[in-house]
């Protein structure tokens, strides 16, 4: 969209960049406005209790779940961040407008001397990159990197795609079978298994199995033994939270606080690009710089008085990555 001819490039997401045995992507159809569905992907203080267990010695506790598919406790990086996310629930944010969108960032404290903090993603015009709970290991750099796109059908329906994508080297067929699984253990409630016979109604091909009709497959003795939410698939609770106040809430009926400043600002921003465009055929954020959307989300400890904004930008940033390989070729 816009008066620029020729057409901008399109953003460098570092998913298609890769080679397709690096790539991991799935697709799901999600009944909410994809505004909705951005919100749920940019909130970043949902994962501390939404998507874990009940007490912090569960979480750690080294095992799988037969009925979520999820590992707990064999990570020590993530485990680490999961401890402070548990423990300490309430988080701060600050954010910081990009070329691509914004950089939100959620901090805890982590002791008396250090600051957990976690970067989230939003990148212009609907595309989500969620942070684990790992820490940042510097001397073992993250390879895999995940997102979401939130491509409207209309007004209250929503393409939701998931990509994972490996920038070192080819998926092992191990991993390939565990992204497979349903309930999935991370971003994928859209793979084969989790989705309905398709059929001949609009997207009937990209159905998921659990949905609002069967209370998103809500196992009640799972919540009460051992997860915060009884939903087992990972992304379907989110599903669930998004789906269920209704395809377009009444923001009139909201009640903000700290933890929505992402949210808040993420609408501005939109709001701001839409007014442009149509006021004067602005191009919108990030056209001008496809080669800033090659960032990821991450989780690190920083000393209480550091900045995290040069953290971020240095253990986020994938473009040394992308120019290390482009000169091998």
């Amino acid at each position: 969209m816009g008066a620029q001819r020729p057409a901008p490039s399109l953003p460098d997401l570092p998913w298609f960049l890769v080679p397709p045995e690096q790539q991991f992507f799935t697709k799901r159809f999600q009944e909410s406005n994809f505004v909705q569905a951005i919100e749920g992907g940019i909130d970043t203080t949902h994962a501390g209790f939404l998507h874990t267990r009940l007490t912090l010695e569960l979480a750690l506790k080294r095992e799988t779940d037969a009925k979520t598919n999820r590992s707990w406790g064999d990570d020590e990086q993530t485990n680490k961040g999961l401890s402070i996310a548990m423990t300490n629930r309430y988080a701060r944010f600050e954010m910081l407008d990009t070329d691509y969108g914004i950089m939100i960032a959620s901090r805890r404290e982590a002791g008396d001397a250090e600051t957990y903090w976690r970067i989230n993603q939003f990148l212009f015009p609907y595309y989500t990159m969620p942070p684990g709970h790992g820490v940042v290991d510097r001397t073992t750099p993250k390879a895999s990197y995940g997102g979401h796109a939130f491509v409207p059908i209309d007004d209250e329906h929503t393409m939701t795609w998931s990509f994972t994508a490996n920038l070192v080297e080819p998926f092992s067929e191990k991993e390939r079978d565990k992204m497979l699984q349903y309930p999935n253990p991370g971003l994928h409630a859209g793979v084969p298994k989790g989705l309905l016979p398709p059929t001949s109604e609009p997207m009937g091909a990209f159905r998921g199995i659990h949905n609002m009709r069967n209370d998103y497959g809500l196992d009640y003795e799972l919540q009460r033994t051992s997860q915060f939410c009884g939903i087992p698939d990972r992304s379907t609770q989110d599903n669930a939270v998004q789906e269920s106040m209704g395809p377009i809430y009444d923001r009139g009926n909201e009640h903000l606080g700290v933890s929505d400043s992402g949210v808040i600002h993420m609408r501005r921003r939109l709001l701001e690009a839409a007014k442009g465009l149509q006021a004067q055929a602005a191009a919108a954020p990030g056209v001008a710089n496809p080669r800033s959307y090659l960032i990821g989300a991450c989780g690190f400890l920083l000393p209480n008085e550091a900045s995290w904004i040069d953290t971020a930008y240095e253990l986020c940033s994938l473009q040394p990555q992308f120019d290390a390989l482009a000169a091998m070729v």
